[in-house]
């Protein structure tokens, strides 16, 4: 049978401590990947938005094959008028033929495209691997990170590279619409998350901070409810929906493809998870010299994932519509439990009840139990139940009733939840202030329009510049007087910069830095002043350049089960603020907070808070052996000396969170 301590089996078992325990990742990858915000990321634009302000840019693109960039005037931040009333243009720009083809040939697959990893391949896979980063950012605290994994750009590279440098059926007009939109919507992503972080003060969290998810979703949903309505078409057909099979799903040993579906959160997912799983089967069945019953089974394993995961682009595809992107913009719950039904038998082979074995649920049992697989046996006995509620439950505390109600609510509810305290590095607003200063409503009433909308005129600005090849980007640049240095040498200006589509001003706090951003005049000519942004007078001065960086020790006691699973976090306090909640686990090496082990981790770029005068040490009391006993953390910063917070205490049950002081 497969290797049960692979992290690609189904039965995954947890870390060592006293029992063994199994993780039961198969459900909640599966009924995650019907939520539009199940856990964190969430989204910056919602679809609608996302679609209607691509929507802008390709319109500009089809009527006769240019684009136009318009002057921004620095004094009003809004587009500059000429004498005569009208918007200055910087000059029209020729599309890259292969993308006008494909917008013009193919605009509901760029439409598809456009809901990106939002919707593909799976929600899940691309909320937990697509959209964060693979290691903490510049700027970022740490909430929204793959530990290890590739982070988004170099998923913008593959799916670029194999629809426009490769050959066959992955490099068509309909597949280049699609990966046109994907780009699309990772541009939509840097500008919307750094509007949105900016009220609600980090990426989404619903696990460590529940006030700013629902923040998140109240902007978000009040953002969407002013957005003029888009085309509610799209498709994945015309060999798209093999593409994303091929392309990211896939990903056999080996390929490209194998190296994007990696990080700690491939545990989450629900086609990384299976892709791995089948290839850990298919390496045991090339290991095996003489075929057995269980080589037999493996095959029909083997077959059955195969098939299920070519199912899944059409899976996918149809619930983002019923729940994220359709004209009622509520999300069809009878829609979604309707597709989930059909690909349930599906889901079952591809978990364990492999067709050749049978297609009973008693059969699986049976079988189940005596390869010893009990997650599986749970995990069937769940697919009996409403899968839709138990996820929605476990996830957001909701069930799917509750949670589609708070999603129509979030329009009505806006001061509730802004007008209050804001979170750490959160921004107070009133629904009224709102409306006058970000959408910058016509007090009569209407849609916004996106041309004074600074958030939702860069988006339309970066994806006209994504439409553009090479040459033409850098025909910009020289018109925008750039030095000669400062030139394009990506093969399209959305790749080679990303870190993260979860995070803020994601196109210039890199090392690497968008192509306009590097030249800051230039930029500032292209580009609209927005919320959440500091924009740096010299370039090589950063935002963030006089925040610091902390070296913990985390000193776990010598008890018996003083070690710990659960998530770890941690607030540093001094007489200039708060640091504001970092998560540790992600930030230390190996297994981390084990008994008798001293582990240490940096909080890279935070706000020196000056002399410290507490710590807030907190644990989620998640995961099996979640209680900790905690000896003491150090905490120092270059120029002042260390400062040591004894604890001496468990952390478990009712008493999660302590407050610690320095040791004198």
């Amino acid at each position: 049978m497969p290797n049960t301590d692979c992290c690609c089996s189904p039965c995954r078992l947890s870390r060592p401590r006293g029992a063994r325990v199994f993780r039961h990742v198969y459900l909640s990858a599966v009924a995650v990947c019907i939520l539009p915000f199940a856990s964190q990321p969430a989204l910056a634009w919602k679809p609608k938005t996302h679609v209607y302000l691509a929507e802008e840019a390709m319109k500009d693109a089809n009527d006769d094959g240019l684009v136009t960039f318009y002057e921004v005037d620095p004094t009003t931040n809004q587009l500059r008028k000429g004498v005569d009333g009208k918007p200055v243009k910087i000059g029209d720009y020729m599309v890259d033929p292969r993308i006008l083809e494909a917008l013009r040939r193919y605009p509901d697959q760029f439409r598809a495209g456009v809901l990106g990893p939002d919707a593909f391949p799976d929600i899940l896979t691309g909320q937990q691997i697509i959209h964060p980063a693979g290691k903490l950012t510049t700027g970022e605290t740490g909430v929204d990170v793959n530990k290890n994994g590739p982070g988004p750009d170099p998923w913008l590279r593959h799916l670029w590279v194999a629809a426009y440098t490769g050959k066959g059926p992955d490099a068509t007009p309909a597949t280049r619409a699609f990966v046109a939109g994907f780009l699309a919507h990772a541009a939509g992503d840097l500008y919307g998350h750094t509007c949105v972080n900016y009220y609600t003060g980090d990426a989404f969290n619903f696990q460590t901070e529940p006030k700013n998810a629902i923040r998140h979703i109240v902007v978000e949903g009040y953002f969407d409810k002013y957005v003029p309505a888009p085309t509610y078409k799209t498709s994945i057909g015309d060999g798209v929906d093999g593409f994303i099979h091929r392309q990211m799903i896939a990903g056999r040993p080996g390929t490209p493809l194998a190296q994007l579906l990696t990080g700690d959160n491939v545990k989450l997912t629900l086609a990384a998870q299976f892709t791995a799983l089948r290839n850990t089967l298919y390496a045991d069945v090339r290991a095996t010299a003489i075929p057995t019953p269980l080589t037999w089974y493996q095959k029909a394993w083997i077959a059955d994932i195969d098939a299920g995961l070519e199912k899944l682009p059409k899976v996918s595809h149809e619930l983002a519509l019923a729940l994220m992107f359709n004209p009622t913009g509520k999300a069809d719950l009878a829609k979604a439990r309707e597709i989930l039904d059909a690909f349930k038998p599906a889901l079952m082979s591809m978990a364990g009840l492999p067709d050749a074995v049978g297609k009973t649920v008693v059969a699986f049992e049976t079988v189940a139990k005596a390869l010893g697989l009990v997650a599986l046996q749970d995990f069937i006995k769940q697919v009996k139940l409403s899968v839709l509620n138990h996820v929605t439950k476990s996830a957001t505390g909701l069930t799917a009733e509750e949670l589609a109600k708070a999603l129509l609510a979030d329009a009505t509810e806006f001061d509730k939840w802004m007008d209050q305290p804001p979170l750490d590095y959160g921004k107070r607003i009133t629904r009224k202030e709102f409306d006058e200063k970000e959408l910058k409503l016509d007090p009569k009433g209407g849609w916004i329009d996106y041309r004074r909308v600074p958030p939702a005129y860069n988006t339309v600005a970066m994806i006209k510049l994504s439409f553009l090849a090479k040459d033409e980007v850098n025909r910009l640049m020289a018109k925008l007087g750039a030095p000669a240095g400062v030139l394009l040498t990506e093969d399209n200006a959305m790749l080679g910069f990303a870190e993260t589509l979860d995070g803020s001003n994601q196109w210039r706090v890199n090392d690497k830095q968008m192509v306009i951003a590097r030249y800051p005049a230039g930029y500032g000519r292209v580009f609209m002043k927005q919320n959440g942004e500091d924009r740096p007078t010299n370039p090589k001065v950063l935002p963030g350049a006089l925040n610091v960086d902390y070296v913990l020790t985390i000193k776990t006691s010598d008890k018996s089960l003083a070690g710990t699973d659960a998530g770890v976090f941690v607030t540093i306090v001094g007489k200039d603020g708060s640091t504001g909640e970092h998560k540790l686990n992600d930030l230390v090496t190996g297994n981390a907070f084990e008994r008798n082990q001293t582990d240490t981790c940096t909080l890279k770029n935070v706000k020196d808070v000056g002399e410290l005068s507490g710590l807030t040490v907190r644990s989620d009391g998640k995961n099996p052996a979640a209680g900790w006993h905690l000896e003491y953390i150090t905490v120092a910063r270059k120029g002042r000396p260390t400062v040591r917070f004894d604890c001496n205490q468990w952390l478990e049950d009712d008493k999660l969170s302590k407050t610690l002081k320095p040791k004198p």
